[in-house]
């Protein structure tokens, strides 16, 4: 398991530009408004976080690994900025490539119990 993951270590990275560098916005339009709200827009900076998130802690998900014989990489949601849902696979969906797919959509490995799942109706992050 990777060290980021096991920790679920999150944060944000900001990086801006020298004021000295040259903006490139004129080979975007040349429509004086659009240059401007372009440039006010870098201004007014909104940050996004987006991390993946599971609801199970890392004594299950090590146990589930050690049965795989691999990482755990399947997720209940992806979070923007803290906000996201839960989304259940569709019924129509139960197996790729011949594997059995859990309530997540997840690979199913033989002899590990269903995972179940529980849609959740949160807010978006807008």
């Amino acid at each position: 398991m990777t060290d980021i993951s096991r920790k679920g270590l999150a944060g944000a990275l900001y990086i801006a530009p020298s004021p000295d560098r040259p903006r490139p916005y004129h080979l975007i339009t040349n429509d004086t408004l659009e240059l401007r709200q372009i440039n006010q827009a870098e201004r007014e900076i909104q940050h996004l976080i987006i991390q993946s998130h599971q609801h199970r802690d890392t004594v299950w998900k090590l146990l589930r690994m050690r049965a795989e014989g691999s990482e755990y990489y399947c997720y209940d949601s992806i979070l923007v900025n803290g906000k996201g849902r839960v989304h259940c696979r569709q019924p129509e969906y139960d197996h790729i490539k011949g594997q059995k797919l859990d309530q997540k959509g997840c690979i199913q490995p033989p002899g590990l119990p269903d995972e179940t799942c529980k849609q959740s109706l949160a807010d978006y992050e807008v």
